[in-house]
């Protein structure tokens, strides 16, 4: 299937604030899943969720998911083509997405499940995190 054939499929809707497209894939009380799809030039801007977030990617491009653990800039490929399937950001990390191609399709899964998610601007960003002086500039501002 190509890109325009899976956001049909899977009626994938734009993600506000964030960025990419998204929709659900089950929801209760304990846990939710996403099929998320991040289409070039967009990506998934800086945020932060209060739980730990697991992304596995299913199928289009690698994706590049950059986090912010330990005050480090960490960036992990995703994708058949990538180091990894699958990568767990830990709750109240930083993190931003990128596809490496023209699109990139993950599932993501919470537990608990969503509540709430925090954006973050460059500057603020940078403030917190001086050090970093390649930070991606994944910001929708």
């Amino acid at each position: 299937m190509n890109k325009d054939e899976l956001i049909a499929k899977l009626d994938l809707q734009p993600l506000e604030g964030e960025g990419g497209l998204y929709s659900t894939i089950y929801r209760d009380e304990l846990s939710n899943a996403i099929y998320f799809m991040v289409v070039s030039p967009d990506f998934s801007a800086w945020h932060r969720l209060p739980q730990a977030e697991l992304w596995l990617h299913l199928s289009g491009d690698p994706l590049l998911l950059h986090t912010i653990e330990n005050g480090q800039l960490v960036s992990n490929q995703q994708g058949h083509e990538g180091k990894s399937l699958a990568y767990q950001v830990p709750a109240n990390t930083w993190m931003a997405a990128e596809s490496l191609g023209s699109y990139s399709l993950l599932s993501c899964f919470l537990a608990p499940a969503f509540s709430t998610m925090e954006l973050i601007g460059r500057d603020e960003l940078l403030s917190q995190f001086p050090n970093i002086a390649n930070l991606p500039e994944l910001f929708h501002e």
